[in-house]
């Protein structure tokens, strides 16, 4: 059945912020380069339980299940009316895996297939797709335009005061760090580099990867890892040739980036593909990002995010992009 469309005000925003939300969004020569490596730089979802007996965990996990099984089930109820929202989710261009045309010119990629089967399990809701830089998909968040991001984008304490973040993931990205090949046995793991002291590239106060990187050193007072901070994007550019130069010893990345910019024959940085090593960390949740206070927009895209997960649907759009599971990565060296 076809669903019958009930656009919300933020679609005539839309219309009348157009132009300065796409502003800026072409595509040119190092610029595109440069924008596949500032988009990805991100946070980790930092995570706490209390310890518990095995009997209280099972009961807990039993009622989570059934209540969220029953907040599913609410969200997926259309309206009385049988109108539908619609939604205006923004996502980046020609970001592959996550958001990219492909040679027909449809739109797709990991996070754009998730949300469209967010949408067929949420009959009251339509999601419309809207291509533009990571700076305007935000702004036009915050100001109503859009209800929800897809940016790759980890969880940090900013983003949760900003925004909504729904419980369940939208996926996860595996993440590590690259050194220059010739310290690629000195520093094989993050313990070695921070005992050794090696020097970092800053990272962007704020940025979800230095929350990630905060966090380890949080966890490691004792031998934390050595980097600055700067409100520049430009050491993100520059990064690959400043560790393979010796500038700087270590550089932190997500494994989907290594592998599309360097590794990739075509990648605009595949030059230094035989002068780095690139070495997996962990796997960091990436989440739907969703304006502040759409509490019932939240509440229906988490249900269905849980059960994309339980029903084996995330795994298999992570198969189709990444060749891997995502959440469980066996990444070889």
């Amino acid at each position: 059945m076809r669903k019958n469309i009930k656009r919300t005000a933020a679609i005539v925003l839309s219309a009348a912020l157009g132009l300065s939300v796409f502003a800026g969004c072409g595509e040119n020569g190092s610029a595109k380069e440069d924008e596949a490596a500032k988009n990805t730089q991100a946070a980790a979802n930092e995570q706490s339980a209390d310890t518990q007996t095995a009997d209280s965990q099972e009961a807990d996990t039993q009622a989570a299940d059934t209540e969220a099984a029953a907040d599913t089930e609410a969200a997926a109820e259309p309206a009385a009316d049988g109108e539908v929202t619609v939604i205006q989710v923004g996502t980046l261009q020609n970001y592959k895996p996550w958001s990219y045309h492909d040679e027909n010119d449809r739109l797709v990629g990991y996070e754009v297939e998730v949300i469209q089967a967010v949408d067929e399990l949420l009959p009251q809701y339509e999601f419309e797709f809207n291509e533009g830089a990571q700076e305007a998909n935000y702004t036009a968040l915050e100001t109503g335009v859009y209800q929800l991001v897809l940016s790759n984008a980890f969880y940090t304490d900013k983003r949760a005061e900003n925004y909504n973040i729904p419980t369940n993931p939208l996926g996860a990205s595996p993440s590590g760090y690259f050194v220059a090949a010739e310290n690629a046995e000195k520093y094989d793991t993050l313990e070695k580099i921070a005992a050794d002291g090696a020097e970092g590239i800053p990272l962007m106060v704020g940025d979800g990867m230095t929350f990630q990187y905060d966090k380890y050193n949080e966890e490691h007072p004792d031998s934390p890892l050595k980097f600055e901070y700067t409100d520049s994007s430009a050491f993100q550019g520059d990064q690959y040739q400043f560790v393979a130069e010796g500038r700087y010893q270590w550089s932190p990345l997500p494994y989907t980036v290594w592998t599309s910019v360097v590794e990739a024959e075509d990648g605009p940085y595949h030059e230094f593909n035989d002068q780095l090593k690139f070495f997996y960390s962990f796997s960091v949740p990436t989440y739907a990002i969703i304006e502040k206070g759409n509490d019932e927009l939240t509440a229906a895209v988490d249900g269905a995010l849980k059960e994309l997960n339980d029903n084996g649907k995330l795994l298999e759009l992570s198969l189709k992009y990444y060749g891997y599971d995502q959440f469980n990565p066996e990444i070889g060296e």
